[in-house]
């Protein structure tokens, strides 16, 4: 496969900027599709707007087109106390609290894996057996932990469905060997460029 635009090496995350610039219409013609990667991820600095944007192209391309999950913020008064992993078909479960005795950290929370293994897991095989897109948020610390989650993820990207997500910005074990991958885009996300970011990825994944 050719490489017309140089953007699968994602080595560097300023191509993902290249992306956008070079796409410049917004009709992506079928011969360049093909030479788009098999995985688009969503990165940046935290509170950037990673879930937010993802959400945006969800509504862009579909949402019946979509199956996986995405993680929703859980507040009490006002102060941040949890992590809520919410599948696209309604289905949810706490991925996170402050007020685990887990013994599995990430910060002041403790991480439970259930609804990853279960929820999530059930929820990516659904939408590689009848969607067109497997949405995952995040690919991060918390979901890390689990081994399953890891093996889902590389099982999405052997699949025929494109992988479409949000990825830990900080050097993180795991997640650098895989923002390296050939078949993998990265996108990083800045206040100023979200929104040309939701149009034209919206618009790459409509023409596949």
């Amino acid at each position: 496969m050719g490489q017309p635009y140089g953007f699968l090496e994602t080595t560097h995350l300023c191509q993902c900027v290249q992306l956008v610039e070079r796409l410049g219409s917004d009709i992506i013609q079928s011969e360049e599709v093909e030479h788009v990667g098999k995985a688009y991820l969503l990165t940046g600095e935290p509170k950037v707007g990673k879930t937010t944007t993802l959400k945006k192209i969800i509504d862009g391309i579909g949402v019946e087109r979509c199956g996986g999950f995405y993680m929703e913020e859980v507040r009490t008064q006002g102060e941040r106390t949890g992590f809520r992993l919410r599948t696209l078909n309604g289905e949810d479960g706490m991925m996170a609290d402050v007020n685990s005795d887990s013994p599995l950290r990430v910060g002041k929370f403790g991480v439970m894996l259930y609804s990853v293994e279960s929820i999530g897991l059930a929820a990516i095989s659904t939408a590689i057996a009848a969607k067109d897109f497997v949405i995952l948020d995040e690919i991060g610390p918390m979901q890390l932990y689990s081994a399953r989650f890891k093996q889902a993820v590389l099982h999405v990207l052997t699949s025929a469905r494109p992988l479409v997500g949000t990825i830990v910005f900080r050097p993180y074990p795991w997640a650098d060997e895989l923002k390296q991958r050939r078949d993998v885009t990265l996108f990083e996300l800045t206040p100023g460029n979200r929104d040309i970011t939701v149009t034209r990825l919206a618009n790459i994944l409509k023409a596949l």
